[in-house]
């Protein structure tokens, strides 16, 4: 906690801050009085003053009214202005000091160390930030609260960027590291690369415009700070390289800041629980809300990944989507939604949960109407932000009264199934849909496909194991039809008009089912009955809600009646083949839970009144 503190004195509090340092354990003790600081010196002394252990009790109060105390005397503090940070790793109680400091105006920010903290509802109180930082990740979650609290209580064209925020690693038998960071078209000033690390490593800094670089080491803290000077831009690479051997992995923390450019808005992130207080049953599901905006305008085409403390965990990633799927409500509105189902959330080790926020990408911005209108009728309609990248602290989540439960959340409904195209001298079908996950649009497929159940088998020419796909991604399945059989259904040969419908619906490796896709048919008539059809060939498409696509039936209760009110020779059969695609399963890796993965299974039949067989055109592409 001191090392990130004194990270925090050193790098990232701008001269002119006043700071005083206070302790608490069953009394307060002041270690530093309120200082301005104005000089290299001042930081060092506060560096100096930080307390380096801690023990006894935990008096909140006490250590409150001192810190109100000391802001309250300081002949420069301007009360509504000032913040109190308050950290702490045990219980015990506030008594009577929040009113009071409330209504002062100053704002407390609260960081729970450990699940033995008792600080939760003191930060909303006074307007401020709760965080959780687990023992798993102190390191990376203390420095990205201090370093967030140098700069609250700004103004967001003030307010600096986190643009990365991670532990890296040499391993043992290498010698350097090096990565990559990008700063988007909104900022680029004042950008600096803080490296905490243990032994002795060196930083080198390269950049896309070649800007110089200032580079500074206080082997003391220890602690390397990189200035870039100038607008800085596009890509930025650094360098890390170890200056003695060392028989073990070297770890370092890499934090990396910039400020908005000038008369840029800037690109504002924010989270909101759907709920911070949680008690848990079968039904819980952690759903939470990421917005990013510059200013009015979304911004879209974004990965982006809630990071949650789970507590004795590793940290969980878990992707938001702004796609529509899942339980995002309305695709492309720059609100990226996400959740995590009850069986999946691990609250052995305790109650608190932290999140933070890790965006990646390229930023795409809706141009205006009248830009959209002047780039022609192929136009995007976007703007480039350029390639994206942020990290920021979300909030905690309280979850009461945990215990293990069960799988009953299902994958999620497909939305899209198409008829992509149609081979008509082969018979096969092709049909396309974009992958749902194991619950609803998240999971993590484990193992292939195993089979396949079919009647024929050979009706099937896709390799099936292709269908165990990253959820979003679009699947392909091809089908011959005539290779299944119809007079087992009851069906023949000498219709006019043969017609399939195609729907399908997802399992999750519980067995949960998904809904019903929509239905898709493709149409073939037979040459050999009535000429007039012959300028027909096929006829292929989706059906849309309440409105009929060509001669597609409107849901699939009413199927077989549109058909025999559009084509009087079309038999009323409601016959179906029922194809499932199985897989087997492992347990569930929740400690990398992404949206992007999927164990679902695809149940896929085919309802067919008539068959025939036409060989006109090789391919017929469906006409929406």
């Amino acid at each position: 906690m001191a090392d990130s503190a004194s990270v925090y004195i050193s790098a990232y509090l701008k001269e002119g801050t006043a700071v005083g340092i206070v302790s608490f354990q069953s009394s307060a003790y002041l270690h530093a009085d309120m200082r301005e600081i104005t000089s290299s010196a001042d930081r060092s002394d506060l560096i100096s003053a930080l307390p380096r252990s801690a023990g006894g009790g935990t008096n909140i109060e006490v250590g409150l009214n001192e810190c109100q105390r000391i802001l309250r005397n300081y002949a420069g503090a301007r009360l509504a202005e000032s913040r109190i940070l308050l950290i702490g790793d045990g219980a015990g109680t506030v008594g009577s000091s929040i009113p009071s400091i409330r209504a002062d105006g100053i704002t407390i920010d609260t960081v729970l160390f450990g699940q033995g903290a008792q600080l939760v509802g003191i930060a909303q109180e006074t307007g401020g930030t709760e965080n959780f930082v687990s023992d798993d990740s102190s390191v990376e979650g203390l420095q990205l609260f201090f370093t967030e609290s140098a700069f609250r209580g700004c103004s967001s064209e003030q307010t600096d960027t986190i643009v990365q925020n991670k532990k890296v690693v040499i391993p043992a038998g290498e010698s350097f590291l090096e990565s990559v960071v990008y700063l988007d078209e909104t900022i680029g000033l004042d950008t600096k690369i803080v490296v905490s690390y243990n032994s002795e490593v060196n930083l080198a800094v390269e950049t896309e415009k070649n800007l110089t670089t200032t580079i500074t080491k206080d082997d003391s803290l220890p602690l390397i700070v990189a200035m870039l000077k100038g607008e800085a831009g596009g890509y930025i690479k650094y360098t890390i390289t170890k200056t003695v051997r060392i028989e073990s992995d070297e770890e370092m923390l890499v934090t990396v800041t910039s400020s908005p450019l000038p008369g840029v808005k800037p690109v504002v992130i924010s989270y909101k629980a759907r709920e911070s207080y949680v008690e848990f049953d079968k039904d819980t599901q952690l759903i939470g809300y990421v917005g990013v905006f510059q200013e009015y305008s979304p911004v879209l085409n974004l990965s982006v990944h809630i990071l949650l403390n789970q507590p004795g965990r590793s940290v969980l990633s878990v992707k938001y989507v702004d796609n529509g799927s899942g339980k995002d409500s309305t695709p492309n509105d720059g609100i990226y939604t996400g959740f995590v189902p009850a069986h999946m959330i691990d609250g052995a080790g305790g109650s608190y949960f932290g999140v933070d926020v890790d965006v990646t990408g390229e930023g795409l911005l809706p141009a205006p109407v009248e830009e959209a209108k002047s780039r022609g009728r192929r136009s995007t309609g976007y703007s480039s932000l350029g390639k994206f990248s942020r990290i920021s602290s979300g909030s905690v989540i309280v979850v009461k009264n945990w215990e293990s439960v069960p799988d009953i959340t299902p994958p999620d409904r497909i939305t899209d199934l198409t008829i992509h195209k149609v081979s008509n001298s082969k018979d096969v079908v092709t049909l396309i849909w974009t992958a749902p996950g194991e619950d609803l649009n998240i999971g993590q497929g484990t193992k292939e496909i195993q089979d396949i159940k079919l009647v024929p088998r050979d009706s099937i020419i896709t390799n099936v194991s292709r269908l165990q796909a990253k959820a979003g991604k679009r699947l392909e399945l091809q089908i011959k039809t005539s290779s299944i059989p119809l007079e087992p259904l009851g069906l023949n040969i000498s219709t006019d008009i043969l017609t399939f419908y195609f729907r399908v619906k997802a399992y999750d490796s519980s067995n949960n089912s998904a809904e019903w896709s929509n239905p898709v048919t493709v149409s073939y008539y037979n040459p050999t009955t009535k000429e007039s059809h012959r300028s027909m060939a096929l006829m292929a498409g989706t059906v849309v809600g309440s409105a009929v696509v060509l001669a597609f039936a409107i849901g699939l209760a009413k199927i077989m009646h549109e058909y025999k009110s559009k084509f009087q020779n079309i038999s009323r059969g409601n016959s179906y083949i029922s194809v499932t695609v199985d897989s087997l399963f492992s347990e569930n890796v929740i400690e990398e839970l992404d949206y992007s993965d999927t164990s679902s299974a695809i149940e896929l039949t085919v309802y067919s009144p008539t068959y025939s067989h036409i060989d006109d055109n090789d391919y017929a592409e469906p006409d929406y």
